[in-house]
């Protein structure tokens, strides 16, 4: 009977140690949950086009390996997959490439695209429609006499990238004509936080400036006062921060 006990009283104790192991290791095992891929769409550049034209983007983001297709919340977009040119690849897809066709009846503004791979549908991001010309930031344009020239009434696809790059633009100006400077940022699903200055050619202080318009997108609007080169400058404020996530869209 002493022996009955005793065997009941070990069995006990052991039941007891395999809780408290098992208590001990539950949180850890429910800190640590198996991890699926999960698409997140962070980039699309340019982050727009003009209504009735194609446009060649490039998307960039978490878990989009093998991206097939674009979807988007107008039927006004069409998506095609773009091929290596190199004869040598024997028509072979460009990763993460995609020409993007926008029909004339697509509305103007900002639409909603989302990527289809391997691992599903990712997260929406924005994709504007302009009536504008539209053109790409070139680099290097960090300083004045670096300054891209462009013509007004233009869109220009831009990123602040790395943190302490500055982009200059320059236009052509008549004295009392009014220009509206606009900045799309946070609108658009950017990260960054523009500051937007306008400087007449040759003269350090700017004659308009503006940050923080409407959340982190930047609206200036300024009367010429002489006939000269303008110039636009766009920078990440406080320069802390930049990257490809950090894109602007620059309409003058």
């Amino acid at each position: 009977m002493r022996r009955t006990h005793r065997l009941a009283a070990v069995l006990v104790h052991f039941a007891g140690v395999l809780s408290i192991l098992w208590l001990a290791l539950a949180p850890a095992q429910a800190q640590n949950p198996p991890v699926y891929p999960s698409p997140r769409l962070l980039t699309i550049f340019p982050p727009g086009g003009k209504v009735g034209s194609t446009v060649e983007v490039t998307i960039g983001g978490l878990d989009l390996e093998e991206a097939t297709d674009l979807y988007f919340s107008h039927p006004g977009f069409k998506a095609a997959r773009v091929r290596d040119p190199d004869p040598n690849k024997q028509g072979q897809f460009v990763a993460n490439k995609f020409n993007v066709t926008i029909a004339p009846e697509t509305p103007i503004g900002i639409h909603d695209v989302r990527v289809i791979g391997k691992y599903g549908i990712s997260n929406p991001r924005a994709f504007v429609v302009g009536d504008l010309v539209e053109v790409a930031e070139k680099e290097p344009n960090n300083d004045v006499p670096q300054a891209q020239k462009v013509d007004l009434n233009t869109t220009i696809n831009g990123a602040v990238n790395p943190n302490t790059d500055v982009d200059y633009f320059s236009f052509a100006g008549k004295q009392g004509q009014r220009v509206v400077v606009s900045c799309q940022a946070s609108s658009i699903d950017s990260r960054l936080d523009p500051q937007v200055q306008l400087f007449v050619a040759g003269n350090p202080h700017p004659i308009a400036s503006n940050r923080r318009y409407q959340h982190r997108d930047a609206v200036l609007d300024a009367i010429l006062p002489t006939d000269s080169e303008y110039l636009v400058r766009v920078v990440q404020h406080t320069h802390l921060v930049g990257g490809p996530e950090y894109f602007y869209r620059l309409s003058v």
